[in-house]
């Protein structure tokens, strides 16, 4: 019979979040699926990876394959993406676009056709030259309305950073991995965009701290106390980590890159709190 024992359950490895932890144990037996999940990885990890790497390296006689519980069908995803590509057939088609002004408004409109033939298209354009004038035969609006982003994950951040500051991956991680080696992020290498529901009292900590960051001040205006937007907390969706956070430890002075890394964690905590989504026509 299983002695009864007690875990120490966190998604943060922040001082703070290790306190409350050690205050809030959790019962043993509550994890119990986290144990029979990990023993079926394993086990699959034996008869996929181990026994099937080895027969058909054996079956092969000419090296060795390696056959995985993950790799072999992430790969086969791949090739098969890889293959639909290689194998897609371009068609050529034509249309005509044309450029108006209307009440002082610059637009464009493309046909609804699709030409086959270049020459089709030509005659056509070559109508519409002699008459001067087109009709345009249907108007769609769309009306987006767009959510505040959510945290980011370790993925999240090197996108981002790459986008914005040219940045490698590893490079991204090392500095999210300096940051928080200072105190000032919570753990970088995390796969999850939400926090936990009692993580949500932190926040307005978080967001006060920030109050004398230079460069947090005018993204801290549109900021509406009270009202906070709670589209970031999810239980159910935060994994080993949540998603990444500032602390309430605010530095003073960083590096360039370091700084630039810490601000777009930053904002985008106070992005993903606004309380109003995006609209956009």
């Amino acid at each position: 019979m299983q002695q009864a024992f007690e875990r120490l359950w966190i998604s943060s490895l922040t001082e703070k979040a290790i306190k409350q932890g050690f205050d809030n144990l959790k019962d043993g037996a509550a994890f119990d699926g986290l144990y029979q999940a990990a023993q079926g990885r394993s086990r699959a990890d034996w008869l996929v990876g181990i026994n099937a790497t080895q027969a058909l390296s054996i079956a092969a006689g000419n090296g060795i394959y390696s056959l995985g519980r993950v790799q072999t069908p992430t790969l086969a995803l791949i090739c098969k993406r890889y293959l639909a590509n290689k194998n897609f057939t371009v068609k050529k088609y034509w249309q005509i676009q044309l450029t108006h002004n209307k009440a002082q408004v610059d637009f464009k409109s493309i046909s609804a056709t699709k030409w086959d033939e270049k020459k089709l298209a030509d005659d056509t354009l070559k109508a519409i030259q002699r008459g001067a004038t087109a009709t345009v035969t249907s108007v769609e609006t769309k009306s987006v309305t767009e959510q505040p982003p959510l945290l980011f994950d370790l993925t999240g951040l090197q996108k981002e950073a790459n986008k914005r500051l040219k940045l490698s991956a590893e490079a991204t991680l090392n500095i999210a991995q300096s940051l928080y080696e200072k105190k000032f992020i919570t753990y970088p290498r995390t796969g999850s965009k939400y926090i936990p529901e009692d993580m949500w009292a932190e926040i307005p900590n978080l967001v006060r701290a920030l109050q004398n960051r230079e460069d947090c001040k005018q993204a801290l205006t549109k900021i509406k106390w009270g009202r906070f937007n709670k589209r970031i907390v999810n239980d159910l969706r935060v994994t080993d980590h949540h998603g990444l956070l500032i602390t309430d430890k605010v530095p003073s002075v960083l590096n360039a890159d370091e700084n630039k890394i810490y601000n777009m964690i930053a904002l985008r905590l106070l992005e993903a709190i606004s309380h109003k989504p995006v609209s956009k026509k």
